[in-house]
């Protein structure tokens, strides 16, 4: 008995783009709550920094962030055709990415501003508050690990950077602390992002296997059908041959007795 016939293909280009689909739509779902958190966020630093900070540059800023999240929020239009195609789309696959970036990247010069407050508090609520943006990204950026990684970047090398070369004990301080939570939100991001994956291949694989026994069980029905007419067939065949057999054996005493 040949048994590789009979297993379907589950690891297929097809599970692939479902899966990368899914895990695009995934984090359209949710963008819309991350654009909203990253505004208001941003709006307290504005508030913490208005005394602190240059009021034109503290608007333009702000601007600047608000026109990223409105580019972000226009992907959301391209959902309903993304939930019909087969497989993910380029142009949101791009956008995400270039979102991602962008806002990251705006949103890091927050701590260039707080560097110019005397308050050396509002440096670390910055960099708190960004932390805590890095963090709350992973369960919806996650589902794309490279988008998710690429934001990290963005939000966070610029200040690492900037505080190091600073060269102020104090700074050192929070820029190896801020090292140190990268590298771990890096480790998190990437275990998330590939359960993640997991989870939607596994689905999709099972629903391919159930399709696989849900045919073969449909074709099993059909040929026990066909196996009951043909043994329908064959004893209507041996009834009649039996039936002429016995007609010829009382033709041939007919025969004798004649």
């Amino acid at each position: 008995m040949q048994f590789a016939s009979d297993v379907p293909a589950l690891d297929t280009p097809a599970i692939d783009r479902q899966t990368a689909r899914e895990q695009q739509l995934f984090l359209l779902r949710y963008l819309h709550h991350g654009v909203l958190l990253t505004c208001f966020i941003m709006a307290v630093v504005v508030i913490l920094l208005w005394n602190e900070v240059d009021h034109v540059r503290l608007m333009a800023w702000y601007g600047l962030v608000v026109a990223v999240s409105l580019f972000r929020l226009t992907l959301l239009r391209r959902r309903a055709a993304l939930a019909a195609a087969d497989g993910p789309d380029e142009v949101v696959h791009l956008g995400l990415h270039t979102g991602a970036f962008a806002s990251a990247l705006v949103c890091s010069v927050a701590v260039f501003l707080a560097g110019q407050s005397a308050q050396p508090a509002d440096m670390m609520i910055v960099i708190v508050l960004l932390g805590g943006m890095a963090a709350g990204a992973l369960g919806t950026l996650g589902a794309i690990i490279q988008v998710y990684n690429l934001y990290l970047f963005a939000l966070l090398t610029p200040p690492i950077a900037w505080l190091l070369m600073n060269g102020e004990e104090g700074k050192s301080t929070l820029a190896l602390t801020a090292l140190v939570f990268l590298g771990a939100m890096l480790v998190t991001g990437r275990g998330y992002g590939t359960r993640l994956e997991q989870s939607y291949r596994l689905g999709f694989r099972n629903l391919a296997l159930n399709e696989h026994l849900a045919l073969a069980s449909a074709e099993a029905v059909d040929n026990s059908r066909k196996l009951e007419l043909e043994v329908e067939q064959r004893r209507k065949a041996e009834s009649e041959i039996k039936s002429v057999a016995v007609r010829l054996q009382q033709a041939n005493k007919h025969l004798h007795a004649e």
